[in-house]
């Protein structure tokens, strides 16, 4: 015959029925205020109009003109290339920006050997950025132009960014992939998740300086 339950095991176990109960209903909550009427992805960034400086030859760079925050202009010479390595009188070439915008990156010096193609600098219209959000085709049926967007960014917790569905990108921005390796199983091909970029542009950025490359968590209002 069973030893019927003491008074602490009945307390125990009946505290043990909240706790998952609790977790369930907020699960749910979370479900309904997050899940239900929005599509959510944290696979987003702060993004623009790349204007790519690049290496028109082979060479040394000898000048270089630019840094981190110098506003380029179209054809705007920005520093120049010495020539296969030949003495400091042999033939050179001028490095031009073939656009505007203002520099965020630069990835060389003085002095260092670039590849023709080599890119040399990252220039963004820092009045046109907007957000790049990555959304999962099995979701992107209930995204839709001119929906809003409320976004969290890493680098500004506390500011109240919002935007709007400007533009929804017709492919995709994923790949069908080998898995775990094409050299241990070439027999076993898996489906890798896909993404369909959805560009978002700022409605209201609470003031905050939106810099290309910041993490987003996007949440657009679904249709």
């Amino acid at each position: 015959m069973a030893r019927p339950w003491t008074r602490s095991t009945k307390i125990s176990l009946t505290a043990w029925v909240v706790v998952v109960l609790l977790q369930v209903a907020a699960v749910g909550a979370t479900y309904v205020l997050y899940s239900g009427p929005y599509v959510t992805t944290s696979n987003a960034q702060v993004d623009g109009d790349r204007v790519q400086i690049n290496a028109p030859a082979d060479g040394v760079l000898i000048k270089w003109d630019v840094s981190q925050g110098t506003v380029v202009q179209p054809g705007q010479a920005v520093g120049r290339i010495k020539l296969n390595g030949t003495g400091f009188s042999g033939p050179q070439q001028i490095i031009r920006s073939p656009g505007r915008g203002q520099v965020a990156m630069e990835m060389v010096e003085e002095g260092q050997w670039v590849s023709a193609g080599t890119t040399l600098a990252l220039a963004f219209e820092f009045s046109d950025v907007y957000v790049t959000a990555r959304v999962p085709t099995t979701a992107i049926d209930e995204v839709r132009l001119g929906a809003p967007v409320d976004l969290a960014v890493d680098a500004y917790p506390h500011a109240t960014v919002i935007g709007v569905v400007s533009e929804i990108q017709p492919s995709t921005a994923g790949e069908f992939d080998i898995y775990p390796s094409p050299d241990q199983n070439t027999q076993n091909p898996q489906r890798v998740k896909q993404w369909v970029p959805v560009k978002v542009t700022f409605t209201g950025t609470g003031g905050a300086a939106m810099l290309p490359g910041l993490n987003v968590t996007a949440r657009i209002h679904k249709a």
